[in-house]
């Protein structure tokens, strides 16, 4: 006997397929997955503990990349200086050869791909934040034809059945977040052929929703646009299994293909963990996607609520930086400054953002 009334419910869902259908009674079960505000909370307060990686396209001002690894070897981070998917020891960092990234600027430097090894939680993001200081103080920049990769593995989601529905809910709840993630991007870089946005729409997010198999959730994923795209599922159609990659194994990740590039701390490391959000909470739910749940104030309330308010007043920051219109509505024309402030004693904004999703 489940805790809390579970049996009456399981009773409950039973009766519905009987009565009025599987069709409803899947609509049930998706709704009782979807997170309450209280979950939201909760998965914002655990900790960041998970593996991830990141890759960086750009290319430097003066300095090759050989040059660069070495210094940044010296500096504490041992890098090596590799062709395109080249090898480096377990623990090193990379400055691969990148044949994608065009010198857009006019650079007298090398082109690169800064190629993370695999960080852990609070302190490979403190890690990264070091090596991309580094990244910068040698001239490292970014150009429309740069992008940034951001992994996490997909072995977190376990196999089975089980493991099946928390793939799905990362695919959902990704297309329910994407209009957000947008939002943090250059609009130059929003559709460039390696990341371009979603060919999203209600009838097709039902499609991912009622996916009954992995192969089947990949093939809905192609037709909106997914696969090598915003979110590169790199784990074949048997689910749990490697796909191949340049040069042997693709690593067993599933990758968010950010379309601009950005040497700035704080915008990668805070798009690190707004992604590491949306994964924990994919483990346990839904993120509210009903018609009422996407109404604006609604809206920002949950998104602060699995975010916090120190990293949702980032992601406003960011977007009023940005953006002057598009995806999301300003409700002040000058923005009033609050006296709240975040633990690095800056004041953060209050205007409100809302957004449409």
């Amino acid at each position: 006997t489940l805790a809390g009334g579970g049996t009456t419910f399981i009773n409950a869902l039973q009766s519905q397929r009987e009565t009025r259908g599987v069709a409803e009674a899947e609509r049930v079960e998706r709704e009782a997955s979807t997170l309450t505000r209280p979950q939201l909370k909760s998965v914002q307060s655990e900790a960041f503990t998970r593996g991830f990686g990141v890759e960086i396209e750009g290319n430097f001002d003066e300095e090759g990349k050989r040059e660069v690894a070495d210094l940044l070897s010296n500096s504490g981070f041992p890098t090596k200086s590799t062709g395109y998917h080249g090898d480096a020891p377990d623990g090193y960092w990379k400055l691969e050869s990148d044949g994608s990234v065009s010198n857009d600027l006019g650079s007298r430097g090398g082109i690169f791909e800064m190629v993370s090894p695999i960080l852990t939680g609070e302190g490979g993001v403190k890690n990264l934040g070091g090596f991309l200081a580094i990244l910068r103080s040698q001239g490292a920049r970014t150009s429309p034809s740069a992008g940034t990769h951001i992994h996490f593995g997909w072995k977190d989601f376990g196999g089975g059945d089980e493991g099946f529905k928390k793939r799905q809910r990362l695919i959902v709840n990704y297309c329910v977040l994407e209009p957000f993630l947008l939002a943090t991007q250059i609009s130059q870089s929003r559709n460039r052929g390696y990341a371009k946005g979603l060919n999203l729409s209600p009838a097709k997010i039902k499609k991912l929703s009622k996916a009954t198999s992995y192969g089947m959730l990949r093939t809905e994923w192609s037709s909106v646009g997914g696969g090598r795209g915003a979110l590169h599922l790199k784990e074949k159609r048997e689910m749990g299994t490697q796909e191949r990659g340049y040069n042997g194994l693709a690593p067993p990740t599933y990758e968010f293909r950010v379309p601009a590039s950005n040497f700035e701390t704080d915008t990668i490391t805070n798009m690190v963990r707004i992604l590491e959000k949306l994964w924990s909470a994919s483990i346990v739910g839904y993120l509210p996607h009903t018609e009422e749940s996407s109404k604006p104030r609604e809206a920002e309330e949950w998104l602060e609520d699995l975010l916090g308010q120190e990293l949702y007043s980032f992601w406003k920051n960011r977007y009023r930086d940005l953006q002057s219109e598009g995806a999301y509505k300003i409700d002040n024309t000058t923005p009033p400054r609050s006296n709240v402030k975040d633990q690095s004693g800056n004041t953060l904004v209050s205007n409100k953002l809302i957004p449409k999703l």
